[in-house]
């Protein structure tokens, strides 16, 4: 496990930086009748679709359901105060009933260890035969965007994905948006009563450690995950400590950097980064790859 158990590191605290770890994004988030600004765009996020739905649930009532890279959100159209927003972390499955009369999306949720089903149906005003391009878009755009965030590497941590380093040149596989900041060779990731040697990646919106002697172990953390960074002693010297956020699993993360005299300038770029990225604001992913995926799928079926 590339965990580094509190017991073993807990002993002398030498430098910090603790920060909000993002539990209030919109993607870890379920709401329901929130007020109106809870529904706006926040900052990376980004809306593909916009459909007219009804909430079968909720007696049939029209809503308008939107389809961003971070959330689906429905709202009334008979008032905005009542509304639904769905962040994808919690979405667990999404199953569409092609029905030519009534299709549907039944969209399974688990949030603080309940479950939920959310079902919403085509606006009575659509119809496959009249509106082509309306009706694929209701079929497909919540599973094609549901998809796209599950495959994105900058979410949340991800641990041994084979991956992260690309297989024709072994070099580390950036994605759209992201900038290599630094490479340090001798970062060894301390699990348990052992250590691994390997190299640390450093990009403007995440660290990911790869062992040397298997690339498949490995462990990517993005900034929007990350709940502190600190420097703390350890039998193994001292050592640089990263925390997820709970959300995110609650790891503790240690790292020992040769030569040490590089741990505080790794310490304080990574502190730099976070504080930007979190500013920034990226989107996870482009709405281009979105596009392409829908015009895909259009195409396919013609």
């Amino acid at each position: 496990l590339l965990v580094l158990v509190s017991r073993f590191v807990g002993l002398v605290h030498h430098a910090s930086f603790w920060c909000d770890c993002g539990e209030n994004v919109p993607d870890k988030l379920l709401l329901c009748d929130a007020a109106p600004r809870d529904m706006e765009l926040a900052p990376g996020e980004w809306e593909g679709d916009r459909i007219a739905v009804i909430d079968v649930k909720n007696g049939n009532e029209l809503c308008t359901l939107r389809i961003t890279n971070l959330r689906l959100i429905l709202v009334s159209t008979l008032d905005a105060r009542t509304n639904i927003s769905i962040g994808n972390a919690l979405i667990r499955s999404i199953v569409t009933d092609n029905d030519k009369a009534s299709p549907r999306h039944v969209i399974t949720v688990k949030h603080d260890n309940s479950k939920f089903a959310f079902i919403f149906g085509a606006s009575p005003n659509l119809h496959r035969d009249r509106l082509p391009k309306t009706w694929d878009k209701f079929l497909r755009a919540p599973v094609v965007m549901r998809s796209l965030y599950s495959s994105c590497r900058l979410r949340g941590i991800k641990l041994r994905d084979p991956t992260i380093l690309r297989e024709s040149d072994g070099n580390f596989a950036l994605e759209v948006g992201e900038v290599l900041e630094g490479t340090f060779a001798e970062v060894s990731n301390l699990s348990g009563d052992a250590s691994s040697r390997g190299r640390l990646m450093v990009t403007n919106l995440r660290v990911v450690w790869a062992a040397l002697e298997n690339a498949a172990f490995n462990v990517s953390v993005p900034f929007r995950a990350v709940a502190g960074i600190a420097t703390r002693a350890s039998k193994f010297g001292n050592a640089l400590v990263i925390t997820t956020a709970s959300s995110e699993g609650g790891y503790v993360l240690g790292f020992r950097v040769d030569p040490s005299s590089l741990q505080m300038q790794i310490f304080h770029q990574l502190n730099e980064l976070m504080k930007a990225s979190r500013l920034e604001q990226v989107p996870l992913f482009p709405k281009k790859a979105y596009d392409e995926e829908m015009l895909g799928g259009a195409e396919k079926d013609q």
